[in-house]
C-alpha cells in the first residue's frame, strides 16, 4: 500500500486575513456585491470611523510600528490588484479594517452588516417624501448607525424627514 507524500494544510492556512472572520467575511462578501456609489458609501462610513478611533487615540495604541506584521501586509498589498484594491475608497476601507484591533474590528462589521433594516427605512421615508435617495445622506446615517446604534440613526432620521432634508444632507452635525 503506497502512502501519499502530500502535506495537509490547516483550513485557515491560505486564507486572507478577512477571510479567516466569518463577521468580515460578511460584510467583505456585502461590499463586493453592492452597487460600486453604495460599496463606496460604506467604504466612507468605515474610513470615517476609522479616523476617529486614530484621532481618539491618544495613548498611541491603535497605531503600527514600522516594519511589525501589519506595515509589513500594508506594504505588500500596495502591489496586489484584488478587486477592493481597484477602489480608492474600498482600498482605504480595507487597510483602516486591517489596522483596527479585532474586537472594534468585528463590532464595526456585525453593525454594518445589520445596517439593511436603515437603509430600507430610509428609502421607504424617500418614496413616501417623494424625494430621491442621496448616499451622502446613506452615508451620514450609517455613521450614526455604527457610532451610536440603531434608535439614533432612526431618530436621526426622522428629524431629517422633518427638516424635509432626506434627499440632501444640509447639516450633518444633528
Amino acid at each position: 500500500m503506497m502512502m501519499s507524500n502530500k502535506k495537509t494544510s490547516t483550513p485557515n492556512a491560505n486564507q486572507r486575513w478577512y477571510q479567516k472572520d466569518k463577521t468580515l467575511l460578511s460584510l467583505v462578501n456585502k461590499l463586493q456585491k453592492m452597487p460600486t456609489a453604495l460599496m463606496e458609501t460604506y467604504c466612507k462610513c468605515i474610513i470615517d470611523y476609522a479616523l476617529e478611533l486614530y484621532k481618539q487615540d491618544t495613548n498611541k495604541r491603535l497605531f503600527i510600528e514600522a516594519g511589525s506584521e501589519k506595515h509589513q501586509g500594508l506594504i505588500k498589498s500596495l502591489d496586489k490588484k484584488r478587486w477592493f484594491d481597484k477602489n480608492p475608497y474600498s482600498y482605504r476601507a480595507f487597510n483602516g479594517l486591517y489596522l483596527m484591533d479585532e474586537l472594534r474590528r468585528n463590532d464595526l462589521a456585525l453593525r454594518l452588516i445589520q445596517s439593511e433594516s436603515l437603509l430600507h427605512a430610509y428609502n421607504q421615508r424617500c418614496l413616501q417624501c417623494d424625494c430621491s435617495p442621496n448616499l451622502d445622506v446613506v452615508g451620514h446615517l450609517l455613521l450614526v448607525f455604527v457610532n451610536q446604534g440603531e434608535q439614533e440613526a432612526l431618530s436621526t432620521l426622522n428629524l431629517l424627514e422633518t427638516q424635509g432634508q432626506l434627499g440632501r444632507l444640509i447639516n450633518a452635525s444633528n
